[in-house]
């Protein structure tokens, strides 16, 4: 099988609660990294105060394939078009950075891969006219006091639900939404992989998305901040998100903008969910 030349784009906005064990699960592994932030505000156009996470994402470049990219990203009063253009200028930065790359990965600063060279084995096998690809990632909710994570599960409470999101695409795309490329109507199946997540091998090769697993000043911010702080009643939201500490056998169908999308919520040790 062909040799797969990788490059990521990160996204930061004060993530030192998780941007270590992120950045660490594929460092080694993609040949170049672009990570951008807006030191100033969130995509919402709310004022932040930065963190530490530049500081901390310098001092693990032991092999100075980091470029840091700083800047003003709110041109709209829609934060979704904002994140997209965003994602669309750091990716461009990273193909123009290392011509001849095969895939773009946009990965966000939450996101723990348990397996990714299983990733990049997967990218070098997939036909040549595959312009995007999505890859399954597992939902943390909460963490409880006792340290379980709470994960998004379904219905019966028997399993987690594996959301399968855009991972990545081709250098030259042009970003629709977020991290998800425009692709031609009439070729959209031919063009978009999905990986199959069906086996009992299925968490095992999946990311762990903190998501909501951070920190109450943390997630507050977030949801005043990011691309979707316009979908939804942010404020009743975070209460929920409080709630679920102490009462998330109550919690059901939460999604904040699809909310049978996540239809139960189940505490689980962290070495349950890594095998």
């Amino acid at each position: 099988m062909k040799s797969c030349r990788t490059g990521a784009v990160v996204i930061v906005q004060n993530d030192a609660e998780t941007i270590e064990p992120t950045l660490a699960s594929f460092y080694d592994h993609v040949e170049r990294i672009v990570v951008s932030t807006d030191p100033k505000r969130g995509w919402s156009g709310i004022p932040i105060t930065p963190d530490d996470t530049i500081d901390r994402i310098r001092a693990m470049d032991h092999d100075n394939k980091i470029t840091i990219l700083e800047g003003d990203f709110v041109k709209t009063a829609d934060p979704m078009a904002n994140e997209t253009y965003q994602r669309q200028v750091t990716a461009d930065l990273l193909a123009e950075q290392t011509p001849g790359l095969d895939w773009i990965l946009q990965i966000d600063a939450d996101e723990v891969f348990l397996d990714f060279p299983y990733l990049l084995h997967t990218l070098a096998g997939l036909p040549a006219m595959t312009r995007a690809f999505y890859w399954k990632l597992l939902l943390l909710f909460n963490t409880l006091d006792d340290g379980r994570l709470l994960v998004v599960v379904d219905e019966e409470r028997r399993n987690p639900i594996i959301d399968v999101l855009p991972l990545g695409h081709r250098p030259g795309a042009r970003m629709k939404v977020a991290r998800n490329p425009a692709m031609p109507h009439s070729l959209r199946g031919l063009l978009r992989w999905r990986y199959d997540f069906s086996g009992d091998n299925a968490a095992s090769k999946a990311a762990l998305h903190y998501s909501f697993a951070k920190s109450e000043a943390r997630i507050y911010e977030k949801m005043k901040t990011w691309g979707h702080s316009n979908d939804f009643d942010t404020d009743a939201y975070f209460a929920l998100w409080k709630r679920s500490k102490t009462d998330w056998e109550d919690i059901r169908d939460f999604h904040p903008v699809t909310p049978k999308r996540w239809p139960a919520l189940r505490p689980y040790h962290l070495h349950e969910l890594t095998g």
